[in-house]
């Protein structure tokens, strides 16, 4: 029982240390996709693989994907402004078109989370990851819409229960390595074997 409660202890101080550093290192809003990035590295790393140290885990992917994110999230964001421009638009004019530009909306944000994982596991140009980040969101709508309701309860959580910043982003990354892991393994080239990439940590 002991054993249990500690696993439990454990794990909970982990949640809260991501969800602290993801608040941290998103305050400065450009550096939301890298801290992103960065969560779902250490949690998949350090509490689903239990390999490496959580705060080194975080930032060595915080600054190995720092510009690349931040690109991204420019990317994103510019995209959402345009978005959010054609709903104001189309407010009070045309319901169809505005739910269309809302589900577009959505869509968007579940790509930016798409591109923080690929992110975080692979080595891809931005613009190639800005489109298939777009192409992962249509061509798994389960897995996607998934994810759009993980992100809707974590943003009402924090919404209604501010102090909830600091265990909700962790256990949001924590739980979309269940959601995502299998689509990883499914896009990762078989590595050789006794190959370097062989021994990664997400191939164990």
């Amino acid at each position: 029982m002991n054993s249990t409660f500690s696993r439990f202890m454990n794990l909970l101080g982990d949640v809260i240390a991501i969800s602290f550093l993801w608040f941290v290192c998103s305050v400065p809003i450009l550096t939301l996709g890298a801290a992103s990035t960065a969560a779902y590295y250490t949690a998949a790393k350090c509490i689903r693989h239990k390999n490496g140290t959580l705060f080194s885990s975080f930032f060595h992917s915080f600054r190995q994907n720092l510009k690349q994110s931040v690109l991204l999230t420019l990317l994103f964001g510019l995209l959402l402004g345009v978005l959010l421009l054609d709903c104001s638009f189309f407010f009070g004019r045309s319901l169809i078109a505005l739910y269309f530009f809302y589900f577009l909306i959505l869509a968007a944000l579940c790509g930016m989370i798409y591109a923080c994982v690929w992110l975080s596991r692979f080595h891809l140009k931005t613009l190639h990851l800005f489109r298939m980040s777009f192409v992962l969101t249509f061509r798994h709508l389960k897995t996607t819409v998934l994810l759009l309701a993980l992100l809707l309860l974590c943003a009402l959580g924090i919404w209604l229960m501010p102090w909830s910043v600091l265990i909700l982003p962790g256990a949001a990354a924590l739980t979309q390595t269940f959601l995502l892991e299998p689509l990883l393994r499914k896009y990762a080239p078989v590595p050789e074997e006794g190959s370097e990439e062989a021994g990664k940590w997400y191939h164990q």
